[in-house]
């Protein structure tokens, strides 16, 4: 239902989506199989996902499979589970992703088994990844981060990672590596300078 049409704001109750399966692909050139967005003109109005909300989306048993040939980089995951809800008091989506059935794999190192829970908040001004942990059978890492200002992105995030080196040994095949744990922490600061590349601005 549209709550007003003088706020110019539509509201949709319920969108369930079962068992979607998502393919991408990148060639040794480069190229991917993502449809190619066309640049709207000026005239034409941007759709603001705060005035047309979706009060409640769930996305259940999706499936994404990943192949990147330039790199010899596969995943897959399974089991995706993504929830969101929208307050139209508070302008603000909430919500989580989640999967227990993921793998990582780069050319002929072992895949490495991973889950994500994710969970966040968004509102017109900033985006809040209120927790994110990836974990795999002996190794975790978490993260915690707001980002501000979408069109030029202020970034404050923290982090905590406790990694089994040995996962690592055993995914490349390098009897080499060191056996032990590895505990890192810290902290992420970036703001976005629209005119340098990304991997050239200095973070803060």
């Amino acid at each position: 239902p549209c709550r007003s049409l003088l706020y110019r704001s539509c509201y949709v109750n319920d969108v369930p989506i079962e068992h979607s399966v998502v393919d991408f692909l990148v060639d040794s050139q480069g190229r991917t199989n993502l449809p190619q967005a066309e640049n709207p003109s000026s005239s034409q109005s941007q759709i603001d996902v705060f005035a047309l909300g979706i009060r409640h989306l769930v996305l259940e048993g999706g499936e994404i499979y990943y192949n990147n040939r330039k790199s010899d980089l596969n995943g897959d995951v399974r089991d995706l589970l993504f929830q969101s809800t929208f307050s139209s008091l508070q302008t603000q989506y909430s919500g989580s992703l989640s999967y227990q059935d993921g793998h990582i794999q780069w050319q002929n190192a072992n895949p490495v088994a991973h889950s994500l829970d994710a969970r966040f908040t968004a509102t017109p001004t900033q985006f809040t990844l209120e927790s994110a942990v990836l974990k795999t059978e002996k190794s975790r890492f978490s993260l915690q981060a707001t980002a501000r200002n979408y069109a030029q992105p202020l970034i404050h995030g923290t982090y905590h990672a406790t990694l089994d080196s040995g996962e690592f040994r055993r995914a490349l095949k390098n009897s080499s590596l060191p056996v032990g744990l590895l505990n890192v922490s810290g902290a992420i600061d970036y703001q976005s300078d629209p005119n340098r590349h990304f991997l050239a601005s200095q973070p803060l």
